[in-house]
């Protein structure tokens, strides 16, 4: 089906787009809108995505709904750290060009910031490949039996749960399996990838808010963005480890090759009988030779 975009969703995209223009204006007064700058960004920008997501799913989280109809924790996470990065970026920049400096895209990461949003992007990448090698498995029958008495339809590729419809994806996703096999209860490395990603959103947002509260009149050029510390770094490294291998790790009972091969084939239907081929008709009886004519003596 065609996706189109509709009217009320194409005004707010293009509204929050020239919002985040607006406000990032260098000739706006930094020491009236700085402290602000950053949070109004990132919500403008979470605005926007969620207009994206509804133009192409029909849903305003359709961005992060992967094609088993279910919302993707790895998904959410990679757009979280982009609204961070990118917004505060978009902050840093509009304060050097107020600040007239050279080069004011001239802003460093640091390797903390990029190892955190590199580990992201390997439970990005990793995860429908771990998937992609479940969809190839057969699940046991008992196990597809239980998920097709959920409600809404279920569609699995192989051991992989999924529904039919893009209205069936639901928040819990974020917290259950992935699998035929437990697409019903806690996924306990997906709420711990959940508390840490707040954690670590939330005091890396706090150090951005507090710097730019800080700038209560024009001063030097901000070249860096704030340290993201090495130990949650490493914590982080662990959760997704922890994370990417309980997904690998098998949930879900597969089908019994034995049992299969110890079926009954299916009988086939029994073909109809052939219909008899006609008899030959007899071959016509020869004419009866002419009797020979005996001639009269003289």
């Amino acid at each position: 089906m065609q996706k189109t975009l509709k009217p009320l969703t194409a005004l707010v995209l293009v509204v929050s787009i020239l919002l985040i223009v607006f406000i990032n204006t260098p000739w706006a007064r930094p020491e009236t809108w700085l402290w602000g700058a950053f949070p109004a960004t990132a919500g403008l920008m979470v605005l926007a995505i969620l207009m994206v997501g509804d133009a192409l799913n029909g849903r305003p989280m359709g961005l992060i709904i992967d094609n088993r109809n279910r919302m993707s924790l790895s998904k959410l996470q990679m757009l979280v750290w982009t609204v961070v990065v990118v917004s505060a970026l978009i902050v840093y920049a509009a304060y050097n060009v107020r600040l007239q400096v050279q080069a004011p895209l001239d802003i460093t990461i640091p390797p903390e910031l990029l190892f955190a949003m590199g580990i992201s992007a390997t439970s990005f990448i990793a995860t429908p490949a771990i998937l992609s090698l479940k969809s190839q498995q057969t699940p046991a029958q008992a196990d597809v039996d239980t998920a097709n008495a959920a409600p809404g339809t279920l569609q699995n590729s192989g051991k992989v749960f999924g529904r039919s419809l893009v209205s069936d994806a639901s928040w819990t996703d974020l917290f259950q399996g992935d699998e035929v096999g437990n697409f019903d209860s806690p996924d306990l490395s997906k709420i711990q990838q959940v508390a840490i990603t707040l954690l670590l959103v939330g005091i890396y947002s706090a150090q951005i808010i507090t710097l730019f509260a800080g700038l209560t009149a024009p001063g030097a050029k901000l070249d860096s963005l704030p340290v993201l510390g090495q130990q949650f770094v490493v914590l982080m490294g662990i959760s997704h480890a922890s994370y990417l291998a309980y997904k690998a790790a098998p949930h879900t009972a597969s089908a019994d090759p034995a049992a299969a091969a110890a079926a009954p084939a299916p009988t086939p239907a029994p073909s109809p009988a052939p219909a008899p081929a006609p008899a030959p008709a007899p071959a016509p009886a020869p004419a009866p030779a002419p009797a020979p004519v005996s001639g009269g003596g003289t």
